[in-house]
């Protein structure tokens, strides 16, 4: 599980074995960090990652790259992502997510639908 406040590489009191990659992190803002840390998963196969908020600290279009680089790396390496998150973009990158309002697995399409029918926001 990789925890996005607990794991980031800026905090960790001791050296993985990329030490330079580690110090470089430690230069950056925490969601500079987040996207960093992206390149620890292009060398690991059919895993399961649970990874909570990963669009902690990172700009609209860098959530949109995120989502874009899990949905090819569980392609590409076979592994699977879970993420507990907020964020429309990573909400709209998949095809079903599970509600924790609702219960049940539900169409992201049709859960966005509803938060922007319930809300304020007018999309023209």
């Amino acid at each position: 599980m990789f925890d996005t406040e607990k794991d980031n590489l800026r905090t960790l009191p001791y050296f993985i074995d990329n030490t330079s990659f580690q110090i470089k992190s430690m230069f950056c803002s925490h969601g500079q960090a987040i996207l960093s840390s992206m390149a620890l998963y292009n060398n690991i196969y059919n895993e399961v990652f649970i990874i909570d908020e990963p669009e902690s600290g990172i700009s609209l279009l860098n959530q949109i790259r995120l989502s874009v680089y899990f949905n090819k790396n569980a392609e590409n390496n076979g592994n699977q992502f879970i993420f507990m998150s907020h964020s429309l973009p990573i909400i709209s990158s998949v095809e079903n997510i599970y509600s924790l309002d609702d219960k049940k697995w539900i169409s992201s399409f049709v859960y966005l639908n509803t938060i922007l029918n319930n809300s304020k926001i007018i999309v023209i």
